[in-house]
């Protein structure tokens, strides 16, 4: 499986991604100018691309330069505001594909939502200041372009990144003089722990993967209100985000799981039971008790897997009359135990023998009324 990640050890910003993107496939860039031409914005704009080294880091660099021919930084200036409508509309009527479109939008409409509840109004009521502006346009537009054209090139299945490290101090917008960050600052809690046999950590009640290497070892568990982070040997080796639901306990990643279990990552619980349902009640029951037997759902499904299977090679009336002899023997019948009744036959009814008028006793001194019944006229 192939799998995009990004690692925001100095934070993220829109023209960041487009360098970041682009230099994973400089290939992609005379499409990247092509479709956001097609934009049709009515200011000039231009964007060129270059290497750049800073503090000795080698890296691709991307300028968007606006119509006074200054480098876009992030700085104030003086923009176009443009509500959510103006912007889909423009997304709507460009030559982008398809994807790259429902991406853009999705982006926007999730700036649109927060901007709404910064300024207490509706989403319809809100102006984009910074985000409404060509260069941030081009940046959000460009990567959501970037991003579906490297899925498809790649067939990229998971994208995923690491926490973003923020920054400090003020910065000036529209509204004026801001802290960077929105909080000042976050407190973390360390504690130590043990990776489980189902490699899974457990903080404060909730469950949260760790790549199955690591099973039996100690860790060290940074939390914070939003994440948990976890650190082996002072290295990070994985993060979540951190559950507060009181429905939600396990937080699993996909690529922390063995081999084993990753064969699986396309089933699930209710899959399962789906199956079993159509061999039979006793079926669906077996299956409850295998998967409610791990602290991991995904950990049963090997062997429901191998139970339903037995249908295949047994006849699912006989798997299903297995499940219910093995209900019977206890609550909690094993897949083993399963498959042992079907292979030694106990799950066949039993021949059932009238017995006959001429039926020898096992008792020599049984009396039958003939005996009582001598010498009566």
């Amino acid at each position: 499986m192939n799998i995009l990640y990004f690692d925001c050890f100095s934070g993220i910003s829109g023209d960041m991604t487009l360098a970041a993107l682009l230099d994973l496939d400089k290939n992609n860039y005379a499409s990247l100018v092509k479709y956001l031409k097609t934009l049709n914005l009515d200011d000039k704009w231009d964007i060129s691309m270059e290497r750049r080294s800073k503090n000795g880091i080698d890296a691709n660099y991307i300028k968007v330069i606006l119509d006074d021919c200054e480098e876009h930084h992030h700085e104030h200036h003086t923009h176009h505001h443009r509500n959510l409508t103006d912007i889909i509309n423009i997304i709507d009527n460009s030559g982008i594909s398809a994807g790259a479109k429902e991406l853009a939008k999705k982006i926007f409409a999730r700036l649109a939502k927060a901007e709404a509840k910064i300024h207490g109004c509706d989403i319809d009521g809100v102006n984009f200041h910074e985000v409404g502006a060509v260069d941030s346009i081009i940046d959000i537009v460009g990567s959501a372009i970037l991003l579906d054209l490297l899925i498809t090139q790649n067939n990229i299945e998971k994208i995923y990144s690491s926490p973003v490290s923020d920054g400090y101090g003020f910065t000036y917008c529209q509204h004026g003089k801001i802290p960077l960050p929105k909080s000042a600052f976050e407190m973390a809690v360390w504690k130590s722990a043990k990776v489980s046999f189902n490699y899974h950590i457990e903080v404060e009640g909730r469950f949260y993967s760790v790549p199955f290497e690591y099973i039996k070892r100690r860790v060290d568990v940074r939390i914070t209100r939003g994440t948990v982070e976890v650190f082996y040997e002072g290295t990070r080796i994985c993060s979540h985000v951190r559950l507060h639901d009181s429905k939600e306990k396990y937080s699993t990643q996909e690529t922390h799981m063995p081999p084993n279990h990753q064969q699986y990552v396309q089933w699930n619980g209710d899959r399962f039971r789906g199956w079993a349902a159509k061999i039979g009640p006793n079926t669906v029951t077996v299956v409850e008790t295998i998967l409610s037997g791990y602290k991991v759902e995904q950990q049963g499904y090997r062997a429901c897997m191998a139970l339903l299977k037995l249908s295949d090679q047994y006849t699912p009336e006989r798997l299903e009359a297995a499940c219910a002899k093995g209900l019977f023997y206890t609550p909690r019948p094993s897949y083993k135990a399963i498959q042992t009744i079907l292979k030694s036959g106990q799950d066949k009814p039993a021949e059932d023998s009238e017995p006959t008028s001429n039926q020898s006793s096992d008792f020599g001194f049984t009396r039958g009324a003939d005996y009582y019944g001598r010498g009566r006229k």
